[in-house]
C-alpha cells in the first residue's frame, strides 16, 4: 500500500477556504481534495479540538490547523455494504460483512460502519464495541450519547450480564483441544477467552 502523505495548513488567511489552503501547501488538484474532505481524510484543528472536516466551504477562523492525511490507495477503496437488521432508535443492530472496519481511522472513514450508518440513518453514531476488519458478525451502534454511555457499560460488565455475550467463531490450522481457556491482557486490561471445538477436520491441518 502506497505511504500516508500529510500536508498542514496553518496561515490561513480569512478569504481562504479549505480547498484553497490544502491546495496551496499540497500541490493537489482541488478535486481531489474535495473528494479526500468528503471520505474523512481532513481534520480541522480548532484550539484544543481536531475533529474531521467535510465540508469545503467551511468557514475557517485565525489560528485554525488544516491537516490532510492523503492515501490514494484508502480512498480508492470501496466499502462492502453492511445490512441493517434493526433500527431502535437510540441503537442500531448491523451486520458488518468481512472486510469492513468498525471505524474510520484518520486517513478517512467512508470505509466504516460507524460512517455508513451516520450516512444511512442521517443520525450521529457511537462506537460501543468493535469487531475486526477481517470479521463478520452483528454490532450495535449507538445513536445518543446516553445510549452510546449504556451500552458500553454493559459491554464492560459481561460477566454480570448472562442476557449480552460475546461469541466468536473462527476457522484456524491444526488440532486445538475440545474446550479451553485463554488468558492474556488486551489493551493492558485483563482478559479471558473461553472456546469450544465445533468440529475438527483432519484434511485441513
Amino acid at each position: 500500500m502506497t505511504p500516508t502523505q500529510s500536508w498542514t495548513a496553518q496561515s490561513i488567511t480569512p478569504d481562504e477556504t479549505a480547498t484553497e489552503a490544502l491546495a496551496r501547501v499540497s500541490g493537489l488538484p482541488k478535486a481531489r481534495i474535495k473528494d479526500a474532505m468528503g471520505k474523512g481524510a481532513v481534520w480541522l484543528k480548532r484550539g484544543k479540538d481536531a475533529n474531521r472536516l467535510r465540508r469545503s466551504t467551511a468557514t475557517l477562523r485565525s489560528g485554525d490547523s488544516l491537516t490532510l492525511y492523503y492515501n490514494p490507495d484508502i480512498l480508492a477503496l470501496a466499502p462492502p455494504p453492511p445490512l441493517l437488521v434493526a433500527d431502535e432508535r437510540a441503537y442500531s443492530v448491523w451486520d458488518k460483512p468481512a472486510g469492513l472496519l468498525a471505524q474510520g481511522s484518520r486517513e478517512g472513514d467512508h470505509c466504516s460502519l460507524l460512517r455508513i450508518a451516520e450516512q444511512q440513518l442521517n443520525r450521529e453514531a457511537f462506537l460501543v464495541h468493535r469487531l475486526d476488519r477481517e470479521a463478520s458478525g452483528l454490532m450495535l451502534i449507538a445513536h445518543t450519547r446516553k445510549a452510546a454511555a449504556a451500552l458500553s457499560a454493559l459491554f464492560a460488565r459481561q460477566q454480570a450480564t448472562p442476557e449480552l455475550r460475546k461469541i466468536y467463531r473462527v476457522e484456524v490450522k491444526g488440532e486445538v483441544p475440545e474446550t479451553g481457556v485463554w488468558q492474556s491482557p488486551l489493551d493492558d486490561k485483563s482478559a479471558e477467552t473461553r472456546f469450544m471445538r465445533e468440529v475438527f477436520d483432519a484434511d485441513k491441518q
